[in-house]
């Protein structure tokens, strides 16, 4: 790789962060845009996003329902089982809590 290859590199990542920047401040709300900008860097978390979103309506309703019941989010646990089903549960019941 020549060094302008590595300059030009490292001016778009320079721009990016920059264009970034811009409309985290420009957002109605920049805490949270700026939290979904950290989120969206963290490895495979986009591609359980887009997955998500896709679901049916009822299948998002009963994973949310799932979750929003949890006593804490480090108390879900998944397992994959076999090749088409997954199974989550929670360490302890909701009523353990």
């Amino acid at each position: 790789m020549t060094g302008s290859d590595e300059n030009g590199g490292w001016q778009r990542e320079k721009d990016l962060s920059a264009v970034i920047e811009a409309l985290i401040m420009l957002s109605p709300n920049p805490t949270m845009f700026r939290e979904l900008h950290y989120w969206s860097r963290e490895p495979g978390l986009l591609s359980v996003i887009r997955a998500v979103v896709v679901l049916s309506e009822a299948t998002r309703d009963a994973l949310e329902a799932f979750v929003q019941k949890a006593p804490d989010a480090l108390d879900v646990v998944a397992r994959l089982e076999s090749d088409s089903c997954l199974r989550l549960e929670y360490r302890k019941t909701p009523d353990e809590v």
